[in-house]
């Protein structure tokens, strides 16, 4: 995937306050009320670390599951390609009672950023823009350091993926082999995490947690605005044909749901806990 792409998925995020609705979205839908980043750093060894690095890290989301189980002193660096997130990420911070510091210039912040510095890592669905900094990421933790991090295992969606392909088929749109979401998704999930990290940590462990949204016939107005949101990972940049396509979708959505038909969407992800960086094998 070309670095034009990577960009225009990521702008959707730039909406700090639709972000924050889907979100919501998310949460009330999704059948595992176990909030995925509570999950991740379930039995993990969390009181010593004093310097974090939350890459990607929007909102804040994963720092806020840190809330009481690591050292009261800790500092936490914040990094995202979108500086508007800034005060709502040091918000979150202040909420959880950390020390906070936030730079909004991108992952790239981390090549500029001392080697064996940081005592963990953490990252949620974000590292599939960037999985080529994987090495730097080895690099400024301590030999102690620990790397969390969770993506999207390679069913995600399938659902909403399947619908969209339909769509253009009824349309007779001629179709992609691919769409956009589906290439993201495939630079880092649970098929080829382990092998993208395992040259740079000596110890690599998965956890799968299973998921799924389900929208029923009072939840269309939701549903159609997720869709919305997405709808960059669905269909290529500047289709010429993007609204007639989703307008297909919304109907069929419509239909369904009135008739009584759950629409579920699979949102499993895989969790990837790394320790033991190999600093021979770091980047300089």
């Amino acid at each position: 995937m070309n670095g034009s792409i990577t960009r225009n998925l990521s702008a959707i995020f730039a909406d700090t306050m639709m972000h924050k609705t889907i979100r919501e979205i998310i949460q009330v839908h999704s059948t595992n009320k176990v909030d995925v980043r509570e999950f991740a750093l379930v039995g993990l060894p969390l009181k010593s670390r004093k310097a974090i690095l939350d890459l990607g890290c929007g909102f804040g989301f994963f720092t806020r599951s840190l809330k009481g189980k690591i050292n009261p002193r800790a500092k936490i660096l914040g990094i995202d390609r979108i500086p508007d997130y800034r005060p709502l990420f040091l918000e979150t911070c202040v909420s959880v009672n950390l020390t906070g510091d936030f730079k909004g210039t991108g992952v790239s912040s981390i090549l500029t950023l001392p080697s064996k510095t940081f005592d963990m890592v953490i990252c949620s669905y974000a590292l599939y823009f960037f999985p080529d900094i994987i090495p730097e990421i080895a690099r400024i933790l301590k030999p102690s350091g620990l790397f969390v991090c969770i993506t999207h295992s390679n069913n995600h969606a399938n659902e909403c993926i399947n619908l969209v392909k339909g769509s253009i088929v009824d349309l007779n749109i001629p179709p992609s082999s691919y769409l956009p979401y589906q290439e993201l998704i495939s630079r880092f999930d649970n098929k080829n995490g382990f092998d993208l990290l395992s040259p740079w940590f000596a110890d690599v462990k998965e956890k799968e947690y299973t998921n799924s949204l389900v929208f029923n016939n009072n939840d269309f107005a939701n549903l159609k605005l997720y869709f919305e949101f997405k709808k960059p990972y669905y269909l290529p940049h500047n289709h010429d044909q993007a609204n007639k396509i989703i307008e297909k979708v919304n109907t069929k959505l419509e239909v369904d749901l009135q008739a009584g038909i759950l629409f579920r969407i699979t949102k499993d992800d895989t969790i990837f806990i790394c320790s033991k960086p190999l600093l021979n094998n770091n980047a300089n």
